[in-house]
This record gives structure tokens, C-alpha cells and sequence, in this order.
């Protein structure tokens, strides 16, 4: 009983402090992914999934929307609800990879979601009809699946035709798709699609557009109504015989009698560069609205009249009523409208922009830079202002340093910044006439030795072709600035990313490769084996001798003597890297590195040959660009910054030496934080005895019952690391405790299936 009561008062003690594994979204208030597809259950309970894998819900009617559950790398398509308690969403990708998902699905009112096993893989759209049948809708025709296991079973074939020259290779094409179900009140079930691929290769030009009937939820299908040369694509009924399908020339059509005829309500010439009707939406027989690729039509009579408009700043939105008046436009962003759709205001509160760099200058005060602005916070993250306008210019490359709270710098692609007072003002770094930035980096080695780059100087003065690269090296903080040209071809490409880590070892790498100075950025030798980096171009040093890199994302490159020799690791998946950040060695004397990449990945890696590589949720699948790394006495306190504005925080395990390392073994009982956590399905788990004696380490869930005995065993003094398989268990919390003479430590897991 001690045991069970010692797991509840850890379980609670645990909750109060941050955890080392994961990372928080500090910024912005709504994720900024693209909304897929966004429901309201109830007058108060809404729901939107969007393509970063994020289940966002409101519980307040749209006032405040915060994210429920997160699926990582998961493009969370479209979403649906048979009731107000159950609810489905179906994941669409083009490339699948083990772990992936093709469907999630709830049925306590969203208050949790599992993954389901159901595969999903080829839906155009989906229709959960029960708890116990589905349909969707593929490239080849219309699916069923009863009671969400098995196989699933075609009920409806799209017709094929032979395309190509019959004179040398034919081959079988589908006429078109379906796009669309709507599930009728009284049981019946339409199908809209076009045969857009038939009129494509010219095997037919009127009846382009159909509707499918099922009266037998999904077992069969008759054709309802086939006719118009126009490919329609989206449908909405408020009763089982009135309702409406738009589509190509903005066409919108009005049913009364089932879909069975349809009259022509609407004709738009006002979007004429964008003419297609991408959804209508029917709220009940007297006002309906719809989106195009330009903008916004509503009717409040039926569909006799229409009223035209555009969202501002956006051209292609969905859109969801939940009466008359109130009403959300979603897509690249998320809007509402209090009057009808007149005028639309953004939900989330937060800065609407793209961070390419990041900088801290402890837990506090950072700073992130956009294309043409300068933002900063002074709360960690969680809120910034703009502080300064600046020429981005035209070229992929941007620069950000701040050496310390008052003197930084911004590396715009065309001009270079300083400031001396923390941002407030900031004035141009003079170059001469035949000079001039084409982006780059800066980094300082103390308050006085810094370096600049990416200047290019013009070989014919007056020429206006700038193919000298120069870099800029200050040693008196910046007051003055000595050019040094670059020993190495102009071809290769100026410096995107330098590291000053001493006078004698400064890094520099371009699309030729990672370069290293040992005199000051007087010369240069390259340092890396690679002909033309065909990926990502990043990396970082933590000292003189020991850095890393990687070019084609598949692996990272790691070095102890300088760049004389690499050592090769491989990742499990493909990363391409926007920035790398190594943290010193942990008290088990490993470095960490961290990587910042495309598709809202980041990356975590343990120098120590047998840590697998790992990938937190980030809860986002935009590109993360920038890593910034603040020591707070000696624990890291990590920031990435990317596009839609996105803000991550992570607090990693303690910097320890080598010494003392030693000593804290010599002295103290060390039970680490399993790794990874969360995990799936198994983790490492490692702990140091100063004094050798009889020791067990056993597994736990939250009721206290032992799940696992992983040690049980006399141990001498030293370091251990077991493994712990938890493939047979459920998904949840469990505990692990360490157990030495009058030693107990317990500590706390976390295991996603």
C-alpha cells in the first residue's frame, strides 16, 4: 500500500513540473495549418481538423478554439459526425509510411479521439452512415464496409473507356470522380461527381455532371440524374427533397423534388478568373451561401436573388453557417462573420506571418524575423510585437544575431542592420558602391570578435555583377569592419550559416559544402566530402572539434576532430533540415542535437550509437526554419520558430562535463527521465548507483499494480540502462521506480500506441 499511496503523491508532484521530452506551442493561438474541413455539433461544440494532424474544438460557440489532440504527419482531410457524440475524420496523403493513420474517430462528443484500424487510404471522400458502416468514395468507384473491420466491398463502378492511340499502346481510364455524399433525412444517400476525365480526352461533351442515388445505405446505386456539360462538384440538401449542386462557370442548380430535375438559379461573371463554385452550403430553404476561388455569394430568399463578395485577403475558403447570421469561412486561415457574411473578421488574435530566424537572449526576450519584419517578446514566446520594418529584399537568405539584450543584428537579403539599444533603432551597415548584400548570417565569438557575411564586391567596378564573395570580421564590437575576400571560387556560392566558435576554428557552409577557417577567415578549407549539397544546407559546432551536418536528409554527419573525419548516422525518417542545434553533453556525457525541417518536423538525436532518432509532436506540418538555444544555468531552454508564425519551446535534459558527471556518480543515486517519452513501444530507462547493492527497478500503472520487473539483481557501483518493451500493454501513464537500500525514486511515462 505505501507503494500504490508513493505513485499518486508522484503522479501529483510530477504534474507541477515541465517535462524534458516534449515541446509546447507557445505561438500562435490557433495553429496556423491549413483547415480542411470544420463542423459545429452543437450551438456551443465545434470542431476543425486541419493538415498538420491537429483536432481543434470550441466549446464556447467559436469565441475561443484551443487544440484538443494532435496526430503528427497525419493530413486530417475531412471530417464528419453521425451524431453529437460519435464523429470520424479520414486522413489523406500521397506517400504512406509505417505508423501512419488513415482514420480517427470519437465517441464522447470529441472529448478524446483514438485511431481507428479502418484504412482509408484511397478516399476521395467519405460518408460514416452508423457506428457500424461507412462508404467511401475512390478513383474507382463506391466502397462499403460494415462494422469498421474487414474488407471493403465495391458497390459501384465508375465506367472506364480506353484512352491513347489505338495504332500503338491504349490504356483503361475512370470517366471521373465522385466528390461529394450527402446523407438525406430520410434514409437516402447522393452521390455528386463529374466525368471531367472523359470530356478531358474527348469521349464525351454534354452529361458531364451526375448524381448517384442510394436507397439502401450504400449497397446499391441507380443514377438519379445525369445531364449539363458543366462539371459539378459540391451538394447540399436541407430535406429530402430540396437542395442545391454548384460548380464550373460558378453554376449554382436548385432541386424541389429529390435531385430528380434541376433549375438553374445562378450564373457569376463577377469571378471570371476563378469560375468554379468550390462549396454550397444550404442552411435551410431560404439561405444558402456558397464559396468560389474568388470570393463569397449568399442568398436569403431561396435562391432567387444572390449577393456577391470577396474575403478579404484570401481568395479560396469553405465555409460553415450555424444560423443566418453567424457563419466561418476556413481554409488558409480562419474567419467570422456576425452579419450574414457582409463582413468577416480573423478568429485568432495572433501576428499572421512567416518566421525564417529566431533568436533568445534568455527564457525571456527573443526576437523573431519575417521576410520584411522584426518581432519581439519579452514573456518567453507566448506574445510578440512587431518592433522594426526592413528591406527583405528578393534572395533566399536572412540573417539574425543578437549578442546580447541591446546589440543586434538582421542579415536582410539585400541590406544589413545594427542596433544598440535592443531593437528600438536600427541603422544600416554602409557599404561601398561597387558592395552589396545577397543575405547571410552573423555570429559573434565574445562581445568584440564578430563576423558578417554574405557581401559580394564586383570584379569590373560599375559592372553591377557581384561575383566576389567577402566576408566582414569586427574586432572591437562592431565599430569597425576588416573585408576579407573569400580563397574559394565565387561559383560555390557565398556562406548561408557561419559559426565563430574561436579565432582558430570559424565554419562556414555554402551549396559546395561546410568550410572551416583557422586563421580568422583569412582562408578557407573544405571540410565535407560532398561535390554539391542537394538538400538542406545547415549546421552547428559546439566547440572547435566537435559539429555536425547533413545535405540530403537521410542522415547526420558528426565530427570530433574538426571535420578530419565524419562519422555517418542514419535517420529513420527524411528530414530537410532548415537549422541544427547541438547541446552539450548530458551528464551521461552525450551531445544532443536537434534539427529544425520541413513539414513541421524536429529532430532529435543522442551522440551515444544507440539511441534511436526521434520526432516530438510539434503540432504543426509547416516548415519549422530557425533554432535558438538559451543556457539557463545549465539547462537548455530550446525555441524553433517557422512559417504560419509558429512558436515551440522545449526545455532539454542538464549540461553536465565529464567531471562532473564523475562526481555525480561518486555521490548520488541518478534515476534519468526514460527515453524518448512518449513512446511507442519501447524506451530506455537509466539510472548510476555510487555504491554497489542489491537493486530492482520495476513498472507500474496508475492504480499501482507492477506491470514489469525489469531488474531484480546485486549491481556494483556504475551506470546502467535497461530497455523496456511495452507492446503488450494499453496505451496510457505508467511509473517506473528504482528501488537501492533505503533509496526509492520513482518517475513517470508516458506510452502512445
Amino acid at each position: 500500500m505505501k507503494k500504490l499511496w508513493f505513485v499518486f503523491i508522484y503522479l501529483f508532484f510530477s504534474s507541477l513540473s515541465a517535462t524534458n521530452a516534449q515541446w509546447d506551442l507557445r505561438y500562435p493561438d490557433i495553429p496556423a495549418d491549413f483547415i480542411n474541413s470544420l463542423v459545429f455539433t452543437s450551438e456551443l461544440n465545434g470542431f476543425f481538423v486541419n493538415e498538420g494532424g491537429g483536432v481543434i474544438q470550441t466549446t464556447d460557440g467559436g469565441n475561443m478554439w484551443n487544440l484538443k489532440d494532435f496526430f503528427q504527419d497525419q493530413n486530417l482531410y475531412e471530417l464528419k459526425f453521425i451524431d453529437e457524440q460519435k464523429g470520424f475524420a479520414y486522413v489523406s496523403k500521397n506517400v504512406i509510411y509505417p505508423g501512419d493513420i488513415s482514420l480517427i474517430y470519437t465517441t464522447d462528443a470529441g472529448d478524446t479521439w483514438n485511431e481507428s484500424g479502418t484504412a482509408l487510404w484511397g478516399a476521395l471522400t467519405f460518408l460514416p452512415i452508423s457506428e457500424n458502416r461507412m462508404i467511401q468514395a475512390t478513383n474507382y468507384g463506391i466502397q462499403t464496409l460494415n462494422n469498421f473491420y474487414g474488407n471493403w466491398q465495391t458497390t459501384y463502378n465508375i465506367p472506364t473507356f480506353l484512352a491513347g492511340d489505338t495504332l500503338y499502346y491504349q490504356w483503361e481510364e475512370a470517366y471521373g470522380s465522385i466528390f461529394e455524399f450527402d446523407l438525406l433525412n430520410n434514409g437516402n444517400i447522393l452521390a455528386i461527381g463529374n466525368s471531367w476525365n472523359a470530356r478531358y480526352y474527348n469521349q464525351l461533351s454534354d452529361s458531364v455532371s451526375f448524381i448517384l442515388r442510394s436507397i439502401d445505405s450504400g449497397e446499391s446505386w441507380d443514377t438519379l440524374w445525369c445531364d449539363l456539360p458543366y462539371e459539378l462538384k459540391t451538394i447540399s440538401f436541407i430535406n429530402d427533397q430540396v437542395g442545391w449542386i454548384a460548380g464550373e462557370q460558378n453554376r449554382i442548380y436548385k432541386t424541389i423534388d429529390g435531385g430528380a430535375n434541376w433549375t438553374l438559379q445562378y450564373v457569376d461573371s463577377l469571378f471570371q478568373y476563378w469560375p468554379i463554385i468550390e462549396q454550397i452550403f444550404a442552411l435551410d430553404e431560404m439561405n444558402i451561401y456558397g464559396s468560389t476561388l474568388g470570393g463569397f455569394i449568399r442568398s436569403t430568399d431561396g435562391g432567387n436573388s444572390w449577393q456577391s463578395s470577396s474575403f478579404p485577403d484570401y481568395n479560396s475558403l469553405k465555409i460553415f453557417f450555424k444560423n443566418p447570421l453567424v457563419g466561418y469561412a476556413y481554409g488558409s486561415d480562419l474567419l467570422k462573420t456576425t452579419d450574414g457574411g457582409i463582413s468577416w473578421n480573423r478568429v485568432s488574435r495572433s501576428i499572421k506571418d512567416q518566421i525564417i530566424k529566431i533568436d533568445f537572449v534568455n527564457t525571456l526576450k527573443g526576437w523573431a524575423l519575417s521576410y520584411d519584419k522584426l518581432y519581439v517578446t519579452t514573456d518567453g514566446g507566448f506574445n510578440w510585437q512587431p518592433q522594426f520594418s526592413y528591406n527583405g529584399g528578393i534572395y533566399d537568405e536572412w540573417g539574425l544575431e543578437f549578442v546580447d539584450s541591446l546589440k543586434g543584428y538582421i542579415i536582410g537579403s539585400e541590406q544589413a542592420y545594427t542596433t544598440i539599444d535592443g531593437g528600438i533603432i536600427w541603422d544600416s551597415i554602409a557599404m561601398a558602391n561597387d558592395e552589396k548584400f545577397f543575405g547571410g548570417d552573423v555570429d559573434y565569438y565574445n562581445s568584440q570578435l564578430g563576423l558578417l557575411c554574405n557581401i559580394y564586391k564586383e570584379s569590373v567596378p560599375g559592372s553591377n555583377i557581384y561575383d566576389i564573395p567577402v566576408v566582414l570580421l569586427t574586432t572591437d564590437g562592431g565599430l569597425n569592419w576588416i573585408k576579407r575576400i573569400y580563397t574559394i571560387n565565387a561559383e560555390y556560392g557565398g556562406f548561408k550559416k557561419i559559426r565563430f566558435v574561436d579565432p582558430e576554428h570559424i565554419y562556414g557552409i555554402n551549396f559546395r559544402g561546410l568550410w572551416l577557417s583557422s586563421d580568422t577567415a583569412k582562408t578557407w578549407q573544405k571540410i565535407s566530402d560532398e561535390y554539391y549539397f542537394l538538400g538542406s544546407v545547415s549546421f552547428d559546432f559546439i566547440n572547435g572539434n566537435d559539429g555536425c551536418y547533413s545535405d540530403v536528409g537521410y542522415n547526420i554527419n558528426f565530427t570530433t576532430n574538426a571535420g578530419v573525419s565524419w562519422m555517418d548516422y542514419e535517420l529513420s525518417k527524411y528530414v530537410f533540415v532548415n537549422d541544427y542545434q547541438l547541446v552539450d553533453k548530458d551528464v551521461f556525457g552525450d551531445y544532443r542535437i536537434f534539427a529544425a525541417g520541413n513539414d513541421g518536423r524536429i529532430l532529435k538525436y543522442i551522440i551515444d550509437n544507440s539511441s534511436p532518432d526521434t520526432y516530438p509532436n510539434t503540432y504543426t506540418s509547416l516548415d519549422l526554419h530557425s533554432i535558438s538555444l538559451y543556457m539557463e544555468d545549465r539547462t537548455p531552454h530550446l525555441w524553433v520558430g517557422g512559417d504560419g508564425f509558429s512558436i515551440l519551446h522545449s526545455v532539454t535534459e542538464i549540461v553536465s562535463d565529464i567531471d562532473e558527471k564523475e562526481n555525480i556518480v561518486m555521490k548520488d543515486f541518478t534515476l534519468s527521465q526514460n527515453y524518448p517519452n512518449p513512446f511507442n513501444p519501447t524506451t530506455k530507462i537509466r539510472w548510476q548507483s555510487p555504491i554497489g547493492g542489491w537493486q530492482t527497478l520495476k513498472v507500474y500503472d496508475v492504480l499501482g499494480n507492477e506491470v514489469a520487473t525489469l531488474v531484480n539483481e546485486y549491481k556494483n557501483a556504475g551506470s546502467y540502462e535497461v530497455n523496456f518493451d511495452a507492446s503488450k500493454v494499453s496505451s496510457g501513464i505508467y511509473f517506473y521506480q528504482l528501488q537501492a537500500g533505503s533509496f526509492i525514486e520513482t518517475k513517470k511515462m508516458l506510452l502512445l500506441k
